[in-house]
């Protein structure tokens, strides 16, 4: 009989209802079919008047083999942590879950795996380490936008509260009365001013590293789609 004959025959009648039953006569079915027809013939079964497909990648499927995992944590700041999720699956892993910090403070530790067997896995590792490289640098760049606006105004601050004691120092004699008014008044203005010199600084700053941020994230976005390729 030939199997498309035996098809037609199974499916007018009636399906096991026991899973012994079922997977001897689908094994027992698909060992009529030439081994070129199995990996796309589909058995129609009709248990209960309810229509079920059966198909070859179902049956090889059953039995998951056995995978061995390379696990990996990584403690990002928040504002990485977006970066770091997206990034890393392009070098193959898998984001399984992660660990808030308290008050949802920075750092954020980010859980990982990966198939330890990945295909091309040095180079993923090597194409990761730049990744992890570029990453560093847009963090210092973000640091130093903040850190020297951040310097400057304290130290207009410090010179303010320094000339505000003098301004104290000299009001105690009468002699300086001229003396406590200029540096009363600049040290007023050292205390007033930090604001405003820290915001133009960062302004400043910001203009000019922005460029370079940029290119940064450029990099990084090739250095992704070259690890994407070796997934592919």
């Amino acid at each position: 009989m030939s199997p498309t004959s035996k098809l037609a025959k199974v499916a007018g009648t009636s399906s096991p209802t026991s899973g012994e039953h079922i997977s001897r006569f689908v094994e027992t079915l698909l060992n009529d079919f030439p081994a070129s027809w199995k990996k796309w013939v589909t058995l129609v079964i009709n248990p209960q008047n309810e229509g079920r497909i059966i198909t070859m990648d179902a049956i090889t499927n059953t039995y998951e083999r056995f995978v061995a995992y390379d696990y990996k944590d990584v403690i990002v700041g928040r504002e990485m942590e977006d970066i770091f999720s997206d990034g890393y699956t392009n070098f193959g892993w898998k984001l399984v879950g992660g660990l808030d910090s308290t008050f949802g403070l920075s750092p954020v530790i980010l859980r990982f795996k990966r198939n330890r067997e990945i295909l091309n896995k040095a180079e993923l590792t090597r194409l990761q380490r730049q990744f992890e490289d570029d990453v560093k640098k847009i963090e210092k760049l973000e640091q130093s936008k903040a850190a020297t606006a951040f310097v400057t105004a304290l130290t207009v601050g410090l010179a303010g509260t320094a000339l505000l004691a003098g301004a104290v120092f000299a009001f105690i004699n009468a002699k300086m009365m001229p003396l406590t008014v200029m540096f009363g008044i600049l040290g007023a203005i050292g205390w007033i001013s930090p604001y405003y010199v820290h915001k133009k600084i960062l302004a400043k700053k910001t203009a000019a590293l922005t460029p370079l941020i940029d290119q940064r994230y450029n990099d990084i976005s090739d250095v992704c789609e070259k690890a994407y390729r070796l997934l592919a």
